[in-house]
């Protein structure tokens, strides 16, 4: 992150290659749509490289500031799409099974992924952030703007409200 502050725009593209997965799955895991997904991914390394000399905190965590920068345009996308064209429309996009060709794993893949678009919008954020883009429970918190607390019990919440989805095959 220092290098991109120091003017070596190179540095952009290897935050981009170490970020933009946990980027794009977190824009996913609010707008449940790939193609706004990949919107927001771009738009947020657009940001990141305009911004990180003026807002960036040196020796802060450049992945929690990146997440949050994700998280708030997702959001606001979110809101905006809410707004223009009704939630269950915006909602429709993806592929569930990844183009596995194994039955049984696209069956299982659908089923996850349909207990967690049943989870809270905030739920389905936590665990993402923490079962995919690996990131610690305190980390979460930054990013979501809740205590530590709150957010291993929303965690463990969401995962036993998986657990029971996924043993009920609902």
């Amino acid at each position: 992150m220092q290098n991109l502050i120091d003017g070596d725009l190179s540095a952009l593209g290897r935050i981009y290659e170490i970020m933009s997965r946990s980027v794009y799955l977190l824009a996913y895991s609010i707008l449940k749509n790939p193609e706004k997904a990949k919107d927001i991914l771009q738009e947020t390394f657009l940001k990141v490289g305009a911004n990180a000399r003026t807002q960036y905190q040196a020796d802060t965590n450049a992945a929690a500031w990146i997440s949050k920068i994700a998280r708030n345009l997702s959001y606001r996308a979110y809101g905006a799409a809410k707004k223009n064209v009704g939630l269950d429309a915006y909602g429709n996009g993806g592929n569930a099974s990844g183009g596995k060709n194994d039955e049984a794993l696209w069956v299982e893949n659908l089923s996850l992924k349909d207990a967690m678009l049943k989870l809270s919008a905030e739920e389905r954020e936590i665990v993402t952030l923490h079962c995919l883009d690996r990131f610690k429970h305190r980390e979460i918190a930054e990013i979501v703007g809740k205590p530590a607390g709150t957010v291993r019990w929303l965690y463990r919440k969401a995962i036993a409200d998986l657990k029971k989805r996924m043993e009920e095959g609902l």
